[in-house]
């Protein structure tokens, strides 16, 4: 099997972010970032606020490849990026799914990871083949930990990580 892969997208949504609070409840926020289809798959998930924002980051993570694989980047307009499920992964512990985002008749290949209230997209192009099972796994953010928890291989405060960037890299913050 080939695996070699031209461009990846990645996004992370940690669930547990305040800034997330409330997003289920917007309905202008619903109807500009997604389609239809995908506000009925949200409507009728057993678990909405999750599915949201699971379609929102395989948008994102499709957004960054067609960025890097069309001539200039598209205006990231989300609803223009319809995401799809073809299959249930994992169904919990993690929990993974595979599927597509459409964008402009390119489908462009993604599977979502959730553990630890932590969601990981992936989005790909390039030379890959064979089956879903064997396509590059969201799941590589499980060894992750967020950079204030002490367990963190390079945690710290985050008075004490700002202290460590430069000031270019404190405006972006």
């Amino acid at each position: 099997m080939s695996t070699r892969v031209t461009w990846i997208g990645n996004d992370v949504v940690d669930l547990q972010d305040s800034g997330l609070d409330r997003k289920l409840e917007s309905r202008r926020f619903l109807e500009r970032v997604f389609t239809s289809s995908e506000r009925a798959s949200i409507a009728n998930a057993g678990e909405s606020e999750v599915e949201l924002w699971c379609l929102w980051a395989c948008k994102e993570a499709a957004y960054k490849v067609a960025s890097k694989v069309l001539p200039t980047p598209p205006a990231f307009i989300h609803s223009a990026f319809e995401v799809s499920w073809t299959k249930v992964l994992e169904k919990e512990n993690p929990f993974i799914r595979a599927g597509s985002v459409l964008y402009e008749g390119a489908s462009i290949p993604v599977s979502v990871d959730l553990s630890k209230g932590v969601l990981h997209a992936f989005a790909w192009v390039g030379d890959l083949t064979g089956t879903t099972e064997e396509a590059p796994p969201a799941g590589l953010c499980r060894t992750l930990a967020r950079l204030d928890e002490t367990t963190a291989l390079w945690s710290a405060t985050y008075p004490e990580l700002i202290e460590e960037f430069t000031e270019e890299e404190r405006t972006g913050v």
